[in-house]
């Protein structure tokens, strides 16, 4: 059929669009087994196992809860005298965080291997700056042909980038920016097949810049490293800086579950990733994890591989709902002294 007008072209877009709205994951049911969840519906797709020997299967997480800064796939690298548990000006619900400080220098990170890793990366977690004009790297990803790092920048509380190994210049902010002394939620997704890479703020996109991403990235064997870097006095701000982290969830897909405040993803202003045990392409388990979330409804939402979130589903949660925590390692001691 010859389209002869503009009413006929917009008619086909509209008819386009309602089609693609149905390719999004739908929720029919959740059942609140008191630790987990149960999730029914369609369209959830189907993901991998990147956790091992993990009661998990996204590639590593841990809330500090334990006491501990290793655990659940995530090893501690140099320096760890640069590290320490924190324990105050912590998020709701949440009684300890991993904090990166200056002590015997800037480097030193928590760590996960990505032997085995596929050609796309999805991390989540929650930072929280000082008020000291810091400046530093505060992730990175490590491959064979290049490395991409994520930091702040002296006063600057923008999320800047940098990519060695791609022809992309520096990212040299954000629309949004960390405020000092609050937690903020950062996401990143990355993809080397095709190029992608896309950066959130509290759940609020700030760019997308795939330029910054190298040619054949080539993770297998190197690291992913949180809080790479920190400055110290030397950089000329007369204080040294800190990084602290909470929740921190890393991954090789974007399909995900997550509470949200709303029913809406978009208008969802808080949202705290669940983590999976079980996936299908039409039942999902996860371990709840209520972050900042305490009694009351909130609202499930199915992301799957392609970033499509499903409506929300509201789900009544309770004191007995418990944060998912990993035990600590028996006979380890990982935690620095503090200065």
């Amino acid at each position: 059929m010859k389209l002869k007008n503009k009413t006929a072209l917009a008619i086909m877009a509209l008819a386009l669009i309602s089609s693609e709205s149905y390719s999004a994951p739908n929720i029919s049911s959740a059942s609140n087994n008191g630790g987990n969840i149960t999730i029914t519906g369609s369209g959830f797709g189907i993901r991998s196992n990147y956790g091992g020997g993990q009661p998990f299967l996204n590639k590593a997480w841990t809330n500090f809860e334990s006491g501990v800064l290793t655990g659940g796939n995530i090893t501690m690298g140099s320096y760890p005298q640069n590290w320490r548990v924190g324990t105050t000006n912590n998020r709701t619900n949440s009684k300890k965080y991993a904090e990166k400080f200056y002590s015997v220098g800037e480097l030193g990170a928590l760590e996960i291997d990505q032997s085995g890793t596929p050609r796309e990366w999805f991390a989540s977690f929650w930072i929280k700056m000082l008020s000291n004009n810091q400046s530093g790297k505060f992730f990175r990803i490590y491959g064979s042909n290049g490395n991409i790092f994520f930091s702040t920048g002296g006063p600057d509380y923008t999320i800047r980038a940098a990519s060695e190994g791609a022809d992309g210049p520096t990212q040299w902010g954000s629309p949004n920016s960390l405020s000092a002394n609050a937690w903020h939620k950062f996401e990143v997704y990355m993809s080397d097949n095709p190029k992608a890479l896309t950066v959130w703020l509290d759940g609020v996109e700030q760019w997308s810049r795939p330029d910054l991403v190298p040619t054949n990235f080539g993770a297998n064997g190197h690291t992913i490293d949180i809080g790479n870097m920190i400055d110290g006095p030397e950089r000329g701000y007369g204080v040294a800086g800190s990084y602290s982290y909470d929740d921190v969830f890393i991954d090789h897909t974007r399909a995900r579950v997550e509470l949200g405040n709303t029913d809406t993803w978009s208008n969802s202003t808080i949202r705290e990733v669940q983590i999976p045990t079980a996936w299908s392409d039409g039942s999902i388990t996860v371990n709840i994890n209520k972050g900042s979330f305490t009694t009351g409804t909130a609202y499930l939402f199915v992301v799957d591989s392609a970033g499509n979130a499903s409506k929300g589903y509201p789900i009544t949660l309770s004191a007995g709902n418990t944060t998912n925590t990993l035990s600590a390692p028996k006979n380890l001691q990982l935690t620095a002294p503090s200065n």
